[in-house]
């Protein structure tokens, strides 16, 4: 008797768009909070899972430092989108313990 074994893979893609400052995400590994600085007027910060979902939304109030709770997220890893007011992206990766 032959046995068939099929993989499936899922790929996700991200384009991301820098024309501004580089964005630190600190700390990461995160608990609780996590700080965002490094990009002048924020705009939009968003938290995506591994799948794509999306999880956080907040407009900022265009502050060069933004702090945010994450306490209520699961342990792992997920993406941290960043929109400045000029249309800039960026996309970093957070490590959630």
């Amino acid at each position: 008797m032959k046995r068939l074994l099929f993989i499936f893979a899922f790929l996700i893609g991200i384009h991301v768009s820098v024309n501004a400052g580089e964005a630190n995400l600190f700390p990461n590994p995160a608990h609780n909070n996590l700080t965002i600085n490094g990009v002048e007027n924020i705009k939009c910060i968003e938290i995506y899972d591994f799948l794509g979902s999306k999880l956080f939304t907040e407009n900022t109030s265009l502050q060069i430092n933004q702090s945010i709770d994450i306490s209520y997220l699961s342990p792992g890893r997920y993406f941290v989108k960043i929109y400045d007011d000029s249309g800039n992206q960026q996309v970093m990766l957070l490590i959630k313990k």
